[in-house]
């Protein structure tokens, strides 16, 4: 379970799109 905070400052759980995710905000 891993948590990331998206452009709105958001925090997001990436447990089904940890690569759609991380294409994208990382």
């Amino acid at each position: 379970q891993v948590f990331i905070k998206d452009p709105n400052g958001v925090r997001i759980c990436l447990i089904e799109h940890t690569q759609e995710y991380r294409e994208k905000y990382m």
